[in-house]
C-alpha cells in the first residue's frame, strides 16, 4: 500500500475530495461534538465519533462491524448498491422518539457487560478480586450519563 494511504493523506487527496459535490472540508479546530451535535447522523468506519453521536440521540452510519454498530440509531453499511443507497435514505428518514432511544440506550449498555470478556478466562492475566463489582460500577455510571 502506497504511504499516503496508509499513513496520513497528503494535499492533493484533500484537493481531490474538495472538488466533490456536498463535501465541505473544515477547519481542524472545530470541536467534533460541536459537529456532531449540529449534524443528522455521523458516518465513519468504526470510530467512538459513531458512539458519541449515538450517546446524543443522533444516528450513526458505519462501514464496518464496530461494537456499537447493532444499536437501533446505527445502519452498518457494507456496499453501494441502489438498495444500500435507498436504505440508508430510510434510515436517515427515520424518527424515533427521545424517550425510545433513551431505553434503547439504556438496554444497549446493560447489554454490553454481557459481551465483555473477563480477564482471569486470559492464561497468565490476572483480575482484580472486585472485577464484577467494578464492572457493574462502571456500567451504572454510563447509564447515568446518558
Amino acid at each position: 500500500m502506497p504511504l499516503d494511504g496508509f499513513y496520513y493523506k497528503n494535499l492533493d487527496f484533500y484537493n481531490k475530495l474538495k472538488k466533490l459535490e456536498n463535501i465541505e472540508l473544515l477547519s481542524t479546530d472545530i470541536n467534533s461534538h460541536t459537529l456532531i451535535k449540529n449534524a443528522l447522523a455521523t458516518c465513519t468506519i468504526s470510530s467512538t465519533a459513531g458512539w458519541e453521536s449515538l450517546m446524543v440521540g443522533k444516528k450513526s452510519i458505519v462501514f464496518s462491524n464496530s461494537w456499537y454498530s447493532t444499536h437501533n440509531n446505527c445502519l452498518v453499511v457494507s456496499d453501494t448498491k441502489i438498495k444500500t443507497q435507498n436504505d440508508i435514505k430510510f434510515f436517515l428518514n427515520k424518527n424515533i422518539s427521545k424517550k425510545k432511544l433513551q431505553k434503547e440506550n439504556i438496554k444497549f449498555i446493560n447489554n454490553l457487560g454481557k459481551k465483555f470478556l473477563y480477564g482471569d478466562l486470559w492464561p497468565k492475566l490476572h483480575s482484580p478480586k472486585n472485577l464484577k463489582k467494578m464492572k457493574k460500577n462502571f456500567f451504572d455510571k454510563l447509564a447515568e450519563i446518558i
